[in-house]
């Protein structure tokens, strides 16, 4: 009981100390306060929800706090994550020309299926480890993470249209300087472009070199 305690404290506390530090990063990212509304938004809403919903299946099942506390940074990670590929992508077909209806259209059909696939297979790989590595304690685990993962698809396809159609004629008002990050970061993106079979390597080795010490990985008993 005490850990469970233990571990809800912990949540809420770094909850708290994480929701100023991501409002900076997206103001940084979108130079416009109300872009970085809406990703730190549909985070707060999955979270809330996510609780909710576990919650309720506490009549149907166990539920561990640390289940609570890592579906809790899922369902903020996911929620950002996918609002900011849906915002990101509708502000670049904005800058190309299109209307606002436009770009809403395009958005919700290139950045939408990505995101139904990102979280499908996210969903797909957790309630697979549950039935291989089956556990009162991952299973709680894997039950937040779909749940957070369902939830942050659901509201990214469907409450994060509707926010963007209501405040597309505001979306760049009081917008910051900007410093050209985001161009230099976009020239990386094309040169990586322009040249797959050097960057793919580039990129696939290191990873693959930080990966290997896994092989040697030795597991005990939980």
């Amino acid at each position: 009981t005490a850990l469970q305690e233990t571990a809800l404290a912990a949540t809420s506390r770094a909850e708290l100390i994480v929701a100023p530090i991501l409002i900076i990063v997206l103001l940084l990212v979108f130079r416009s306060p109300l872009a970085a509304a809406i990703p730190l938004l549909l985070g707060g809403a999955t979270v809330v929800a996510g609780r909710g919903l576990l919650l309720l299946s506490t009549y149907e099942m166990p539920v561990n706090a640390i289940a609570v506390a890592i579906a809790s940074m899922m369902g903020l990670a996911l929620g950002v994550d996918y609002a900011l590929l849906m915002v990101s992508r509708f502000r670049q077909e904005r800058e190309s020309g299109a209307t606002a209806e436009e770009a809403l259209a395009t958005a919700a059909a290139a950045a939408g299926r990505t995101i139904v696939f990102a979280g499908l297979t996210l969903g797909l790989v957790m309630v697979t480890a549950a039935f291989v590595a089956p556990g009162e304690l991952l299973s709680s685990v894997a039950a937040g993470v779909v749940v957070s993962t369902v939830l942050s698809v659901l509201l990214a396809i469907s409450l994060l249209p509707a926010l963007l159609a209501i405040l597309a004629p505001h979306l760049e008002r009081w917008r910051l300087p900007s410093r050209g990050r985001g161009g230099r970061l976009l020239g990386l993106a094309n040169a990586a472009i322009a040249r797959p079979w050097i960057a793919i390597p580039a990129i696939l080795l290191p990873m693959l070199a930080i990966a290997a010490p896994a092989v040697g990985l030795s597991i005990g008993p939980p």
